[in-house]
């Protein structure tokens, strides 16, 4: 009996190329073209998610899993640029893959896929009069299988990054893909903005209304939704006005609490009081659609298709989201127990996404409501948390692609964000959702992260993405400066309790009870060899208020203890990746030292005028960034060149526990900090990666 899926192949084709994904063979008008395997593979990924960001993330994942340590940055690059040589493409003006700086690529070209049989050996003729049925079935089984491996699990959140910074106090906001359009108060007025997508200085929209509030917006027609609240009681007309300012016209003689136009235009529903109405696009043919149990609904929209509605009820704190049919019926509950409420459907109706406070915390959710394909079957109807961190998001919009939310977004008090620099646009940008930590450290395979959590001082350990966060010291307790042991099993890291000293542990990063590295206090900020075999830590005088006196190394399987020849006055030791070499910083922080094992020997790599500190080496153990009076600088090993990086200036008011400004670095070697957060609500932009 013939085993029919080996009878059959897949093809995909774009421009005057085809691939065959099962064997990795890439033809360009019918003659073959030799390939590396890591170029194929990232084919076969940007493939698979044609016209959608596939992150760097996503593509270190699909070339070295398991948690294969590489010169990442170097061969993604690499076998990028071979793809493309072997395409004939350019990255300045891409014809099939297009390069989003520091976050991934997109295949741009149209794609087809088709199912053929084998030409070599000769197919088998096929006597069944079912065999073409199987051929096709067969390659969408190849197909979905292919998809399925490279898709994420659940919705994933790329990057996030400010776009407004006019510290109002803004209601919703709407964006047409190029800018965002919000209602924000100014004292007893109300004042209707706009700012781009990309960030910048905000805007009015000049309108003769008195007070206007957005309820939704129509991009194919360039059309806001608006309430007039001149004064009186609600509900109040509605107006449809011009993006671009200027006349506003009555959307029939509507008044309504709030209210939203469905996907193409062609009807309005509204909220008055506890009922809900439905009209056609211009105003006319009003009519109920259901009585909602509240005295106050807010929020109805229509899916995409037009055949579900969905609101929130409202009851004093207390949010609810409910569904019913498009016309009405059925109406009931959504989310049984949950606080939650304004959401939004993707364009394309795949996901929902709204707000919600759950188990303490406030964060945006996704709600899957149908599979990418045909043959994708039921999806999970789970909600999804998209944002981790303390910043509390609300009031979601989608872009019109899709690929990107645009939320409210409200800072904690006494919270922190974390941001990295972005050398291409020179500004300090959020990063890991902005969560509320100083003190991040990645293990080595990028695969974890370590953090100190703003304002409380607790160590915790968490994906990137912030998915299985887990808490590994807890108050009254003060955890400083976490580092991943090699293979990413144990961080060591130092710590205090309120009238003690400082000691210095290793956990495992599970949880359980830590154990202290040597015992003794004043054995401060231990940093890992590349073995895991042993830590450098700083030995200090606890006599003397922690001043350091020298460096020593400790033999974690030995239990043993040395000091470093030379390191008298010392602190803060960073071992080297490669593991050639160990910093430190001198007690008066104007000096880093450099000691080489191959020579036993220390030089000096910079005496400064200012104040240095947090040494971390990059990567590739060539040089290390640290803290250089008021920027950041990278310093080079072999010579002691000074690089600068960053102004702190560019940051804006940084937490400062104690008189030192935190700064680490990312695994792209990027700076990281932790900016103070001002309180204001601001519109932030979630780029979304969706399965």
């Amino acid at each position: 009996m013939p085993n029919r899926q080996t009878e059959c192949v897949e093809v995909v084709r774009f421009g005057e190329f085809e691939l065959i994904p099962a064997s990795g063979e890439l033809r360009r008008d019918g003659s073959r073209i030799p390939l590396q395997d890591q170029p194929i593979r990232v084919l076969i990924a940007l493939l698979a998610e044609a016209g959608s960001l596939v992150t760097r993330e996503r593509l270190r994942e699909e070339l070295w899993p398991g948690g294969v340590y590489v010169d990442f940055e170097h061969g993604l690059n690499t076998a990028v640029r071979r793809l493309r040589e072997a395409l004939g493409d350019n990255a300045d003006t891409p014809r099939f893959i297009e390069t989003l700086p520091r976050r991934g690529y997109r295949f741009i070209a149209p794609v087809s896929a088709t199912t053929a049989p084998r030409q070599k050996p000769p197919p088998r003729r096929w006597r069944s009069p079912g065999a073409a049925a199987v051929v096709a079935l067969c390659g969408l089984a190849v197909a979905a299988v292919a998809l399925w491996r490279r898709s994420p699990a659940a919705p994933h959140v790329t990057s996030v990054r400010q776009v407004t910074h006019d510290g109002t106090t803004k209601v919703r906001v709407y964006t047409d893909g190029m800018r965002v359009y919000y209602s924000a108060f100014s004292g007893a007025s109300v004042k209707l903005l706009q700012a781009p997508v990309t960030g910048g200085d905000s805007a009015p929209l000049e309108t003769s209304l008195r007070r206007p509030f957005i309820h939704d917006i129509l991009p194919a027609r360039n059309e806001l939704l608006v309430e007039d609240d001149a004064g009186w009681a609600a509900p109040y007309p509605l107006w449809l006005l011009p993006t671009a300012g200027g006349s506003a016209r009555p959307l029939g003689d509507i008044e309504a609490d709030d209210a939203a136009w469905s996907a193409d235009g062609q009807q309005v529903v509204y909220t008055k009081g506890r009922d809900i109405y439905a009209a056609r696009g211009d105003g006319s043919g009003s009519r109920r659609l259901l009585s909602a149990p509240a005295t106050s609904v807010r929020h109805p929209r229509l899916s995409p298709d037009g055949q579900r509605l969905r609101y929130t009820l409202v009851d004093m704190t207390t949010l609810s989201l409910w569904e019913a049919a498009g016309d009405g019926s059925g109406a009931h509950a959504l989310l049984p127990g949950w606080n939650a409420g304004y959401g939004r459907w993707t364009p394309d109706g795949r996901y929902y996404v709204f707000a919600a406070d759950r188990d303490g915390a406030s964060a945006l959710w996704a709600r899957q409501e149908r599979g990418r394909w045909p043959w994708s079957g039921t999806p999970s109807r789970e909600p999804s948390k998209l944002n981790a961190g303390p910043m509390r998001y609300f009031a979601p919009a989608c872009s019109p692609d899709g690929r990107t939310i645009f939320a409210l977004g409200r800072p904690p008090s006494g919270g922190g964000e974390l941001v990295r620099y972005d050398s291409a646009s020179g500004l300090f940008v959020p990063f890991l959702g902005g969560l509320s930590a100083r003190e991040v450290e990645f293990s080595r395979d990028g695969r974890w992260v370590a953090y100190v959590r703003q304002p409380d001082g607790t160590l915790w350990r968490s994906r990137p993405d912030g998915t299985e966060p887990r808490q590994l010291t807890f108050p009254p307790l003060t955890a400083v400066l976490p580092r991943w042991s090699p293979d990413g099993r144990s961080i060591a890291y130092m710590s205090f309790l309120p009238g003690e000293k400082w000691e210095s542990h290793v956990l495992a990063a599970e949880g359980g009870k830590p154990r202290p590295v040597t015992g003794r206090p004043g054995d401060l900020d231990p940093s890992w060899s590349p073995d895991g075999a042993r830590l450098v830590l700083g030995r200090s005088d606890t006599d003397t208020d922690h001043m350091p006196r020298y460096l020593i190394l400790v033999d974690l399987r030995a239990g043993k203890e040395s000091a470093i020849p030379g390191s008298e006055g010392l602190f803060s030791p960073r071992w080297s990746p490669d593991g050639r070499s160990i910093v430190a910083v001198s007690a008066d922080v104007k000096r880093l030292a450099l000691f080489e094992f191959a020579t036993g020997r220390w030089r000096d790599l910079v005496v400064a005028g200012g104040l240095l500190g947090y040494p971390s080496w990059t990567r590739d153990s060539s040089r290390i960034q640290l803290l250089n009076g008021d920027s950041i600088a990278r310093v080079r090993a072999t010579d002691g060149h000074v690089e600068p990086v960053a102004s702190l200036g560019r940051v804006g008011p940084v937490v400062t526990p104690g008189s030192w400004s935190w700064v680490g670095i990312a695994p792209d070697d990027s700076p990281l900090m932790c900016r103070e957060m001002t309180g204001a609500v601001e519109v932030y932009a979630l780029d979304v990666e969706w399965p």
